[in-house]
């Protein structure tokens, strides 16, 4: 635990979740400093003239203005401010738009008390709690920028005439995989993965395998 005090900003609108919050930081930090508001505008107010903090927790839904501009503002006076979001919106347009903004962590208001002191803990340690109900978008999200990705270097290597064997040829070397290693992972000959970089060397225009790595990430093929 640090010596100076823990310094806390709670904008939240709702009085009985607010005194949760408070007492909760109350119990787990001794030397805590908690500054409160129920309006978005007073708590960027306050973070203005008394930064830094060393957690700022928000609602979505202030009644003076959008939390996601409280966070945004925020962020912007101070990119290094780890701010949690506290909210009963579990929508995934609001997640990822709380991330955006500068959200470090996004926290369902029906949690309990003790996830909600556990994720507290997490945002002081330098992590990112997302309430579980809402961890399943970011694996959506992970999984369709995947594909996505896959889609664009189906497309790049198509457009330039390279066969999925070379694309996963070109894969491994990129990792640093020797030819050796290459030929174990694709269960191939080690003269087939030569025969393949041979082919990719003229279909890229290169003349080692620094120059296909290179090209390869600018083009978007891995």
């Amino acid at each position: 635990m640090k010596k100076t005090p823990f310094k806390f900003l709670v904008i939240e609108d709702d009085p009985a979740f607010l005194n949760l919050v408070t007492r909760l930081l109350d119990e787990m930090f001794s030397n805590a400093v908690i500054k409160q508001t129920s309006l978005g505008l007073e708590g960027i107010s306050l973070f203005e003239r008394q930064k830094p903090y060393d957690l700022v927790i928000v609602d979505l839904g202030l009644p003076d203005i959008n939390g996601l501009e409280v966070i945004l503002k925020i962020n912007q006076l101070d990119p290094n401010v780890t701010i949690l979001v506290m909210s009963v919106l579990s929508s995934e347009n609001s997640l990822f738009e709380a991330i955006n903004c500068g959200s470090r962590g996004y926290i369902l208001k029906d949690e309990s008390e003790e996830s909600i002191r556990k994720s507290i803990s997490e945002s002081i340690k330098g992590n990112y709690p997302i309430s579980p109900m809402l961890a399943r978008f970011l694996f959506k999200y992970a999984k369709q920028d995947k594909q996505d990705k896959q889609d664009k270097q189906d497309k790049q290597g198509k457009y330039l005439g390279l066969s999925p064997k070379e694309l996963l040829v070109l894969e491994n070397i990129a990792k640093g995989n020797s030819y050796f290693e290459t030929a174990q992972n694709m269960k191939i000959k080690q003269s087939t993965v030569q025969t393949h970089i041979r082919r990719l060397y003229k279909k890229l225009n290169v003349h080692s395998q620094i120059e296909a790595v290179n090209k390869a990430g600018e083009i978007g093929l891995i």
